[in-house]
């Protein structure tokens, strides 16, 4: 018999344990540091499979060493993730005919960085075709000298991370072009009872990040979650709490019904109720550029 959806997943314990939220009754053993971005990340790629819902991008902003690149690679593992440690002209337009074949949903760069040490002419194009993808769609291109025509128009996921002084360095232009806005930055640091839990894993060579469970549902009868005026309401103040002065909010209000809807589908839900919310501000506190410390 063949069940209402599709489930991809690592087999390992489920995130939602610690929300109280309605997938497992495995234990947890994955830390909280760890858990607050992971369970960002899987709304993150959730979104790609809910019909007529937003595929959500993110930037991961956080100093070196703070693990930006593990819980990244972790993404790999997922068909539908296309994974490259850089972008080359080569490995943009591979992802692009993966994703006009519904092969991949999302391009994921594990240090942005990387793309950043190309010529200005490649990065610019590079940074124009991605915004495309993440917004307005890519039908056509003549990506460096050679032109590609899709079968229809592609729209896919960015995820990357950067440190917060590159990020610095680079606002004020992805700001100009609206490419930062495309993204929902989720920036952290640790706090001082999770780096003496860190340093406590590193000397008893504990790595329990791939007890995580990341659970993506996949079928094409996964329907759009309704939603009443109440809870509607408190989108909205989610919405509002991140804008920035004088930015407009559709694009803010479209990223946040996304999360929502994700985490009710990955709950096995057909309506957006108070635990979406409630899950939904929790990772709020961290879709900023603050660093605040988990």
């Amino acid at each position: 018999m063949t069940p209402h959806y599709l489930r991809e997943t690592l087999n390992t314990p489920s995130l939602y344990t610690v929300f109280s939220m309605e997938i497992s009754l495995s234990p947890q053993t994955v830390e909280r540091h760890d858990i607050i971005p992971l369970t960002f990340l899987n709304l993150v790629l959730q979104s790609a499979f809910i019909a007529d819902t937003k595929i959500l991008s993110s930037l991961l902003i956080a100093k070196a060493g703070l693990g930006k690149t593990i819980k990244l690679e972790f993404l790999r593992k997922f068909k539908f993730v296309y994974y490259t440690v850089d972008m080359t002209p080569k490995h943009l337009i591979q992802f692009f005919e993966k994703l006009d074949k519904g092969e991949k949903k999302f391009l994921v760069i594990p240090d942005y960085i990387t793309t950043l040490a190309h010529a200005q002419k490649t990065k610019d194009l590079f940074r124009g075709h991605l915004r495309a993808m993440m917004e307005e769609g890519v039908k056509d291109s003549d990506a460096y000298g050679t032109e590609y025509h899709f079968n229809k128009k592609l729209y896919g996921g960015l995820i990357s991370g950067i440190t917060p002084e590159y990020f610095n360095s680079n606002n004020a232009i992805w700001k100009r072009d609206g490419f930062l806005s495309r993204f929902l930055p989720f920036s952290y640091s640790h706090s001082a009872k999770s780096t003496e839990k860190i340093l406590a894993n590193i000397k008893d060579r504990v790595k329990n990040i791939d007890d995580f469970d990341m659970v993506v549902r996949i079928g094409k009868k996964i329907k759009y979650p309704e939603c009443s005026d109440t809870i509607d309401k408190d989108r909205r103040l989610i919405m509002y709490s991140l804008l920035n002065p004088q930015e407009p909010p559709y694009r803010m209000y479209q990223q946040i019904i996304a999360l929502c809807n994700a985490s009710a589908i990955i709950r096995g839900s057909n309506s957006v109720t108070e635990k979406d919310i409630e899950l939904v501000k929790t990772l709020a506190e961290f879709i900023n550029r603050k660093q605040i410390p988990i």
